[in-house]
This record gives structure tokens, C-alpha cells and sequence, in this order.
């Protein structure tokens, strides 16, 4: 089974080619264009990935990625500042350190809400790929757990996020 995961459409782009459980390649964008932190949709990254895997689009069973769909992933970020709140206004950390907190949240939340641009680069790449149809988005916490995991050498060990 050939896997692509694409990755960081907002900033340093990345493909990589797992197939059959081994990682083939894996290519940032940024060191095919030059340009630091990358994003956009990684056209030559998975152009090389293929390349290098010896394999073509139709090959491809499955492109991975890691976040949901922009309205999924907003939905998300605000249940999680709401139980955030909870906890945090009431655990008795000083005052100044809560505000903090509750302040640095809120700021990744409102980045959080401008997923739309990857999102629709994402489906716009793949489709003119034709690639759209194998797309499965996963958690991305669950995502850094699994590359962990999968990659320890262990036979079995715990991920925790």
C-alpha cells in the first residue's frame, strides 16, 4: 500500500511516501523552492516523492493529512477554549498567569479560524491530481502520536498527547 501524507499547507509544506509501513521519502518544499517555511500546495515535493518511490498517481492508495476540514477544525478549537476556560479560571494560579493563559488561547484560536486558505489548496491540488477521492484527514494531535509510534521499532509501546 502506497501512502502520501501531506503536510503544513500554511507554512512548510511536506510530502512523504510510506509504503507498506516503511517510509520511502519524505521532501519539504522549502528545499525545492528556496524559499523558508514553504506553503502552498507542495507540487514539487510530491512530484520527487513519486519520483523517488517509482511510482506514478494511480499508484497512490491513500493521501493522508493531518488536520480536518477548516470548519471541523474551528469547531474543534472553540470546545477546547471553552473546557479551557473552565479549568483555568477556576484552578487558582495567580491572576496575571491565568490572563496570560486565557490571552496566549484566544490567539491560537483566531489563528486557528484561517484554515480555509490550506484547506482549499489542499482539495484543489489533489483534485487536479486526481487524488481527491483517496483523501483522509486525521486528528492532528493523533497524527504526532502515530509518527512516534509507528516509527519507535518497538512491537508495542503507548503514545500519549
Amino acid at each position: 500500500m502506497n501512502i502520501l501524507g501531506i503536510s503544513g499547507l500554511a507554512h512548510e509544506s511536506t510530502v512523504s511516501l510510506v509504503r507498506d509501513g516503511a517510509i520511502v521519502a519524505a521532501v519539504s518544499e522549502e528545499r525545492l523552492s528556496r524559499v523558508k517555511n514553504q506553503g502552498g500546495f507542495p507540487s514539487r515535493s510530491l512530484d520527487m516523492v513519486l519520483g523517488l518511490g517509482g511510482i506514478r498517481m494511480e499508484d497512490v492508495d491513500l493521501v493522508a493529512h493531518p488536520f480536518f476540514t477548516a470548519k471541523q477544525e474551528l469547531a474543534m478549537q472553540v470546545r477546547c477554549l471553552k473546557d479551557d476556560l473552565a479549568f483555568t479560571l477556576g484552578n487558582g494560579e495567580p491572576l496575571s498567569r491565568r490572563l496570560v493563559h486565557v490571552l496566549n488561547y484566544l490567539r491560537i484560536t483566531y489563528l486557528a479560524g484561517d484554515f480555509g486558505p490550506a484547506d482549499r489548496a489542499l482539495e484543489q491540488g489533489l483534485a487536479e491530481r486526481g487524488l481527491l477521492d483517496r483523501l483522509q484527514r486525521v486528528d492532528h494531535q493523533l497524527a504526532h502520536v502515530a509518527s512516534a509510534v509507528f516509527t519507535s521499532g518497538f512491537d508495542r509501546c503507548l503514545g500519549v498527547s
